[in-house]
């Protein structure tokens, strides 16, 4: 006797895919309910976050601490806005001799973010941070005879200052009869970097030669002594004393012993 064999019609296979679907369906995907707990913590938990960084980011604006050589100074609304700041400072310090300051501090921005309200109470005035940035000027010094007589600008306002103290021995009148003169001494130019406060402009400069004798003598720097004892004892300000010596500055250490030129006009 033959074995008959059957065969499922193709309806009859589809309706046992869709059967076995509805199966696995009805044990697992309908399990997990809109209103089970997990469902409904997960929900919130999602919905909190998503809340909270809204009104954190309304709440708040980004902003930058500026560090000046490791010391934090204040917040500024962005990193461009701190360097305009520390540029506007800058040209300030020069402006009155045509340049633009520098400085060789080392400023750094830390990004941050804070409440807007707090932003304002936070950002460093001019005033502070001008104590802080060191600032110095590229100007040429003019030595005459080994001593300093000034520090100019540019090389050009050197050479200037030179010609027309040169000519002034030379200048008409009724009591002078000079056709020409030399410099006997020795003259010397340099580049160097000078506080702002210790640059001559060329008018300055040129009262200060023509109005009497340069002279230049050396201080020996006692235990604890400062650069406003130096000047005091010397009748002096802070800044006459700094100009004889342009290496230094306010911020300079002053070791016992050291010598400490002493430039004044007689």
């Amino acid at each position: 006797m033959k074995k008959l064999e059957v065969k499922k019609s193709d309806n009859v296979q589809t309706n046992d895919v869709l059967s076995g679907f509805e199966l696995w369906r009805s044990r697992h995907l309908l399990k997990i309910s809109w209103k089970s707990p997990k469902c409904i913590v997960g929900t919130m938990t999602f919905l909190l976050v998503i809340g909270g960084a809204i009104v954190y980011f309304s709440g708040t604006v980004s902003a930058a601490y500026l560090v000046v050589n490791g010391q934090k100074i204040g917040m500024v609304a962005s990193v461009d806005k701190g360097q305009q700041i520390v540029d506007d400072i800058l040209t300030k310090r020069g402006q009155s001799l045509g340049k633009v300051a520098k400085t060789h501090d080392r400023l750094e921005y830390e990004a941050v973010r804070v409440k807007k309200v707090e932003l304002i109470g936070l950002m460093p005035s001019d005033k502070e941070l001008q104590n802080v940035l060191n600032a110095y000027i590229d100007g040429y010094t003019l030595e005459i005879a080994g001593t300093q007589v000034a520090i100019l600008p540019t090389q050009g306002d050197v050479d200037t200052l030179l010609k027309t103290y040169q000519d002034s021995y030379t200048k008409p009148n009724d009591t002078n009869k000079v056709i020409s003169a030399e410099f006997s001494e020795s003259i010397a130019s340099k580049p160097i970097e000078a506080q702002p406060e210790q640059v001559k402009t060329l008018d300055q400069a040129m009262k200060e030669l023509t109005g009497g004798k340069i002279t230049t003598t050396e201080y020996t720097a006692q235990e604890n002594d400062s650069w406003w004892l130096i000047a005091r004892r010397n009748n002096m300000k802070t800044t006459e004393v700094l100009a004889g010596n342009p290496e230094m500055t306010e911020d300079s250490k002053i070791q016992a012993g050291q010598k400490i030129k002493i430039v004044s006009v007689t």
